[in-house]
């Protein structure tokens, strides 16, 4: 009885255990057809092989340079924004969420370079006055460009 209590735990014990998780005695399963599929379209398509066509950049970004002179003596708050809507009046709106760049200029002048993405199209500019009774300087401008120049 005793050998018997002794010896259903330890069959359970390897019953449990199974082996299938060691390197000598285990079978490999064989490729499946999708691994082998993907295997073939790989060895196929050699780098050598590929045509790139004349002109293409393979850059995702690129530096804008931007330079504001707004002729005024005042200081404004400057927002640049990756994303905008345009309302019924035909006023850009921008999304406060793609904001690129937010600063205080002084005297209406700004000088910097941003790294704008090859997904971004365009990009609203915004010149706030700290007296909120003038309306602020908006300007659209169309990407891609190395250089912004905007004077008023």
């Amino acid at each position: 009885m005793k050998n018997l209590l002794l010896i259903i735990p330890v069959v359970f014990l390897l019953i449990g255990c199974g082996g299938g998780g060691g390197d000598d005695a285990s079978t490999s399963n064989p490729d499946s057809p999708a691994d082998s599929a993907a295997a073939n379209d790989e060895s196929s398509a050699k780098f050598e092989s590929l045509v790139v066509p004349d002109g293409f950049n393979f850059k995702s970004s690129y530096p804008v340079s931007i330079v504001i002179d707004l002729n005024v003596t005042e200081n404004m708050f400057l927002s640049i924004y990756g994303k905008y809507s345009i309302d019924a009046t035909g006023t850009p709106v921008p999304d406060t969420n793609s904001r690129i760049i937010a600063g205080e200029i002084k005297n209406g002048n700004f000088k910097g370079t941003i790294t704008a993405t090859s997904q971004l199209k365009s990009l609203l500019i915004e010149a706030w006055y700290v007296n909120s009774t003038q309306e602020p300087f908006r300007e659209t401008v169309s990407l891609p460009t190395q250089q912004i120049n905007i004077t008023n």
